[in-house]
């Protein structure tokens, strides 16, 4: 396939997901207000499941081929989606945020400051931390301490540990931040006549919005396989880096949208909120499926050393200065061309490490 054929396939395929993430964002506004939700339950739970469905599909359809046969290229592609997604949303996708705060800043297209909600992010990243400290201690001593089969009940019941988890917070999340009551909207794209859409209306385009999104998210991960392929690329580059890239579009198209109309409590919460989902479930799934286990010298343990750094930076600073500042966001781009530079010389410039 001719490289000019595959980035063309990657434009569009981009424009579809740019065209589902401003439905199912319209959509999810709508669905707030109609039925009084809080910013948590709207921005960390709604929108955040709902935009990491591509990415999840992606993991799990992995693990569950290197169970029925793939072997090791299904478990390393799985669990490199996995451990890719929160390191994304951590690093990229809340540089993506910070970013654009200053640029519509800077092009006065929004005069009010950078404001979000302490508790509903302060919620979401603790929650995170804690569950993804977990996992990645678990993968450590899975490698290098309990290599046993009995070790796979252990696996088992952290996995329905991590879902209970998640399930708490889920409803916690309903409860923090304001209602979503007294916001202005635009009109709702099916019902872009009438003052206050339908409920069913709403859920038709939100189901439309994730059905696209899945399509486009999914063609876009094909393409980029192809281009990988085309000049070269390790699987395992693929799986870590380009494969989160992908599947993540829809969280930081959300997110921007979000920025740009001043909802920042939104904005951060959708990937925030996305990045638990993707440490409970997901993670789970691979725990049931494959052996939970990496090294501390693999691409995969850089990915969650620097994913956890960024959230702290995150938690410390809504602690610290007792609101989230746009500018610690954008320590994430740092963090993210770290890993971006190991990989190139690991793969590239093997010679450079010795």
């Amino acid at each position: 396939m001719g490289m000019l054929l595959i980035i063309v396939q990657l434009a569009i395929a981009i424009a579809l997901i740019l065209f589902a993430a401003e439905l199912f964002t319209n959509a999810v506004e709508w669905l707030g207000k109609r039925f009084s939700l809080s910013q948590g339950m709207v921005g960390s739970v709604l929108a955040a499941v709902g935009t990491a469905l591509p990415e999840t599909l992606v993991a799990v359809v992995a693990l569950i081929m290197a169970a029925g046969g793939m072997g090791e290229t299904g478990r390393d592609i799985g669990i490199g989606a996995i451990l890719g997604a929160p390191f994304m949303l951590s690093t990229l996708a809340f540089f993506i945020i910070g970013a654009t705060y200053y640029i519509t800043r800077a092009t006065g297209r929004r005069q009010a400051s950078f404001t979000v909600d302490p508790e509903v992010i302060k919620n979401d990243l603790t929650y995170f931390f804690w569950a993804f400290l977990v996992v990645v201690v678990l993968g450590l001593l899975r490698q290098y301490v309990f290599v046993t089969e009995k070790m796979h009940l252990v696996d088992t019941v952290v996995a329905a540990v991590l879902i209970v988890l998640y399930l708490v917070y889920a409803r916690r999340a309903a409860f923090t931040g304001r209602k979503l009551t007294d916001w202005e909207l635009s009109p709702l794209y099916l019902q872009c006549k009438a003052a206050i859409p339908l409920r069913r209306f709403c859920i038709l385009q939100l189901l439309l919005a994730l059905g696209i999104m899945i399509a486009g998210s999914r063609w876009f991960v094909l393409e980029v396989a192809n281009f990988a392929s085309l000049i070269n690329t390790p699987p395992l580059l693929l799986a870590l880096l380009l494969v989160p890239v992908a599947t993540e579009l829809p969280e930081k198209f959300n997110s921007l949208i979000w920025v740009r109309r001043g909802r920042d409590t939104l904005a951060v919460g959708n990937v925030s909120g996305a990045m638990i989902f993707q440490v409970t479930f997901p993670v789970s799934v691979g725990l049931i499926f494959t052996t939970w286990a990496f090294a501390v010298d693999s691409f995969a343990f850089l990915a969650v050393a620097l994913t956890l750094v960024s959230s702290l930076l995150v938690i410390t600073d809504l602690n610290v200065a007792q609101k989230l500042r746009p500018r610690t966001l954008l320590i994430g781009g740092v963090l993210y061309f770290v890993y971006l530079a190991a990989v190139i010389v690991n793969v590239y410039f093997p010679f450079l490490r010795h």
